[in-house]
């Protein structure tokens, strides 16, 4: 218990005599579960486990009753009705007892490793400890905080018990158990070393799962568990084993089989090994879809989980990794794939194994997904987290199969191959820690580049029914050049200078040792032209002349299509936004936020599917064409958006500028564009011409007669 605890824990006698009273009424309406759970209590009595409380001990105000309750298990052969008792009961504002306790180190063996070991031997065989927690004794002081209320008659007042045994349900009861059992088996280090060994790994809570490669081994390890067993009071029982041999000496030797008094001939059903179904007879390991669906309420989700979750049944695994082989080894290999897409990523695993005769076969070892992060990220990344998953995955099941095996890393993606081939302090973070991690789990020339529709990943990746994946060769198997010879494989060394890798961002350190200035250039001046049309005709001749330079069946025709033209007005908006936008374009393709000092930030870009920022706008629901919802972004000072104003100002028949500008935004955004408008409108020279004022003509003189004044004006 956990310092100051046992003084600060309140009694909680009031609610836990509630729940019992609730529990009585329930033993009222079904008096069959009464007498059943009255025979669990009994037997604890008279086996010690339990015991009355005195009565100077419930005088006192400390200890901590446990309510309880029944779980019946009709998928269990024995013990089918289990008492679970409450320790996380707890009154209000005050802890509970399992809030109370430490839980301890996990002392178990990983439940990974476990069963890959299990799939590792010919002969396999289960097992489990009889009532493994209340084998262990507890301590006179600690019984108090294990009252609970009981009465044998349901008229009479109830009266209090206490444990006397570790009991399941309490934080510590796990460790507790494995501690003592590992404690028990050190005794027998020197008399069963190999015996010793495999007890120490092969015992999850009180299941015992183990494997060996011959009948007589696994009869001597058996006896062997039960004599260390039995020195300490427990019992193994419920044998199982994928042997009919092995069975039949069971019996000769008077081993508690599971199916002990059924006859050979009769089939015996499969049971759960760490939560999946083993028939032992056909040696098979499937799922049980009726374990999740138990726990689904009865909404639309059983109905379309249901039709779904009925095929897990169709997908069984060989339990033992080599199957029907039982030649000698001439070499073993493990294989491992890994894929990754904007919904999951993950890793699976192959077992490559060439007899003495040449004969070269496979077999699934594991797999592992992980759904993609929320955070968005590029798919290069993700390829680079589902190859971490696949080395780290490969390290764990190497060391615990422990087989002489060499290791094969394959992935789909050029630019992540190209990361882990490379130097990983010239990466940014993200992927220089990957990287490293990557390479300290394995060496770079044991990674291959193997073609998409060759990685059984992509399954993990995209997803699939599981009545498709049962029946999947290349999952189960792996695709068909594992059953060939090296030769015959993909190219392990591949040569990283692929176009591919031209097309993504390879997002290397940026260095503050040398700076550097380097200066895009065309190769043609924009400057030289006053027409967008000649500029684009000029452009679409030097693409014309370099694909000539390329290709052998030449474009021999005397005139620009519009295609051509198009695809030079194309060229002109991404050269021209990356020269000004560049920034917030790499931005944008690392998913990072724009800086506030960005004059696009307010307009809330992004890149379009033709990789053109663009707009994201209000009017996406509006009935507009693409180009008015998302007009591509032009910077102002630039030669070609000036072009682009002129072009447009011509094509409407040199209107004003409100006209110009919405004939503009159609398909163009530029900041502040009124204002260039008004400044290509001021210096057009047609616009000038009939937008001139008229001269004002200047008055001729004044007629003599009307400025001298008249005769009889005189005197």
């Amino acid at each position: 218990m956990e310092p100051g605890m046992r003084e600060v824990l309140q009694n909680n006698k009031t609610v836990a005599r509630k729940r019992f009273e609730g529990l009585v009424r329930r033993f009222k309406c079904d008096h069959e579960l009464f007498c059943e759970y009255k025979d669990v209590i009994d037997n604890y009595v008279r086996k010690g486990i339990v015991e009355r409380t005195s009565c100077d001990s419930l005088s006192d105000s400390q200890g901590f009753y446990l309510p309880h309750h029944a779980v019946i298990r009709s998928d269990k052969t024995t013990s089918r009705l289990r008492i679970v008792f409450d320790g996380s009961a707890l009154e209000d504002g005050h802890s509970s007892l399992n809030q109370s306790l430490y839980t301890g180190p996990n002392l178990h063996p990983n439940m990974l490793e476990l069963l890959l070991r299990f799939r590792k031997n010919p002969v396999a065989f289960t097992a489990d400890v009889k009532s493994a927690f209340l084998q262990i004794e507890l301590d006179l002081r600690d019984r108090e905080f294990t009252r609970f209320f009981w009465t044998d008659n349901l008229n009479n007042n109830p009266y209090v018990l206490n444990f006397t045994r570790v009991l399941f349900g309490l934080r510590p009861s796990p460790y507790l158990l494995a501690a003592t059992l590992k404690h028990h088996f050190k005794k027998y280090k020197e008399q069963y070393p190999h015996t010793f060994d495999l007890l120490n790994s092969s015992i999850y809570v009180d299941d015992f799962i183990c494997g060996r490669n011959d009948v007589t081994d696994a009869l001597r390890t058996t006896l062997e568990c039960l004599q260390i067993f039995s020195d300490a009071s427990m019992l193994l029982r419920k044998w199982r084993t994928n042997s009919k041999q092995l069975d039949l000496l069971w019996q000769q030797e008077g081993v508690e089989t599971e199916f002990s008094e059924t006859s050979a001939t009769d089939l015996k059903p499969p049971i759960k090994v760490l939560g999946l179904a083993w028939d032992s007879e056909k040696d098979l390991i499937y799922f049980d879809p009726k374990d999740l669906l138990k726990f689904m309420s009865p909404t639309t989700q059983v109905q379309q989980w249901s039709s779904e979750a009925e095929g897990l049944t169709e997908i069984k695994i060989p339990r033992f990794y080599l199957g029907d082989v039982d030649q000698e080894l001439s070499s073993v290999d493990i294989h491992c794939f890994s894929d990754a897409s904007k919904s999951a990523y993950g890793t699976i695993l192959y077992l490559r194994f060439v007899t003495c005769n040449n004969k070269i076969e496979t077999s699934f070892i594991c797999s592992k997904s992980r759904v993609a992060p929320l955070k968005s990220l590029t798919l290069p990344r993700l390829e680079l987290t589902a190859a971490l998953l696949s080395a780290r995955l490969a390290k764990q099941v190497s060391s615990c199969l422990k087989f002489n095996a060499n290791i094969y890393y394959w992935t789909d993606s050029l630019i992540s191959y190209y990361w882990i081939c490379g130097d990983s302090s010239a990466f940014k973070p993200y992927i220089k820690n990957r990287v490293q991690e990557i390479q300290l789990l394995s060496d770079p020339s044991q990674w291959g580049h193997c073609p998409g529709k060759d990685n059984p990943a992509d399954l993990i990746s995209r997803g699939t029914s599981a009545v498709k994946l049962a029946q999947n060769e290349l999952w189960w198997h792996g695709p068909p050049w594992l059953k060939l010879e090296p030769d015959h494989w993909p190219n392990h060394q591949r040569d990283i200078l692929d176009s591919e890798l031209c097309s993504e961002e390879l997002e290397y350190r940026s260095s503050v040792h040398v700076a550097v200035t380097q200066q895009r250039e065309s190769l043609v001046d924009i400057n030289r032209f006053s027409s967008l049309k000649k500029l684009l005709k000029v452009t679409a001749w030097v693409f014309r002349f370099v694909n000539n330079a390329r290709i052998v069946n030449k474009s021999m025709n005397f005139y620009i299509t519009a295609d051509e033209i198009q695809n030079a007005e194309y060229f002109w908006l991404k050269y021209v936004q990356y020269e000004f936008y560049s920034a917030e374009i790499l931005t944008l393709k690392r998913n990072e936020q724009l800086r506030c000092s960005s004059e696009i930030k307010s307009l809330v870009p992004y890149l379009g599917e033709d990789n053109l920022l663009r707009i994201t706008g209000r009017l996406l629901e509006a009935d507009l064409c693409f180009g008015e919802k998302h007009p591509v972004i032009l910077p102002r000072h630039c030669k070609f958006t000036e072009l682009l104003v002129i072009r447009e100002h011509e094509r409407i028949g040199h209107c004003g500028v409100s006209a110009t500008l919405t004939q503009l935004r159609k398909n163009y955004w530029i900041p502040k564009g009124r204002q260039l408008v008004k400044t290509i409108i001021r210096i057009c020279l047609i616009c000038k011409k009939y937008n001139a004022k008229p001269a004002d003509q200047l008055s001729g003189q004044l007629p003599r007669d009307r400025i001298t004044n008249p005769l009889h004006f005189k005197s």
